[in-house]
């Protein structure tokens, strides 16, 4: 009996801990680094969700983005889904990945290619003006992508984004 009740309060103290931890890496989780994405001639300023807990909160629970959109970093290529839950405005989703020349597709990447501070990035998929009544839905794209740039809707629209357009990502 003695033994349970030890169990239980130690339990109990493990998960406020966790709680604890959890709440103090939310409130500092909010202090995003920000880089610039041109696309056709317009510069936009993005906040960047390069950490899993940043991608796992991305903008729910915001009334806005505080910036033009943000750059969610993936570790590698996939078919990384999103969905809305506590969304407040709706989104456009654009999925993209690293710009892979034919000349080069086959050169091993060097160590100062992989640090590069420019990158040209490629649309692959779009999904224009997710609504936040969507939620439960989970959208993917129909390639595999390294970052999806979460915008305002019509965003793809007003600077003319289509899947094959390229976004140059300066950080």
């Amino acid at each position: 009996m003695k033994v349970r009740t030890a169990l239980a309060v130690f339990t109990l103290l493990a998960v406020f801990a966790l709680i604890q931890a959890g709440m103090r890496g939310s409130r500092t989780s909010r202090a995003y680094a920000t880089a610039e994405i041109t696309v056709n001639s317009r510069t936009a300023t993005v906040l960047l969700a390069d950490t899993e807990l940043k991608r796992i909160r991305g903008l729910s629970g915001r009334s806005e983005i505080g910036a033009d959109g943000m750059l969610f970093l993936f570790p590698r290529e996939d078919f990384h889904g999103l969905w809305m839950k506590e969304m407040l405005f709706p989104l456009d989703l654009i999925w993209l990945s690293e710009r892979k020349s034919q000349t080069d597709a086959d050169i091993p990447r060097t160590v100062a290619d992989n640090k590069k501070k420019e990158r040209e990035l490629e649309v692959v998929d779009i999904e224009e003006s997710v609504a936040p009544e969507t939620f439960p839905e989970v959208f993917y794209p129909r390639e595999k992508a390294r970052y999806v740039l979460e915008a305002d809707a019509g965003f793809a629209q007003e600077n003319r984004v289509t899947v094959g357009s390229i976004l140059l990502l300066k950080r």
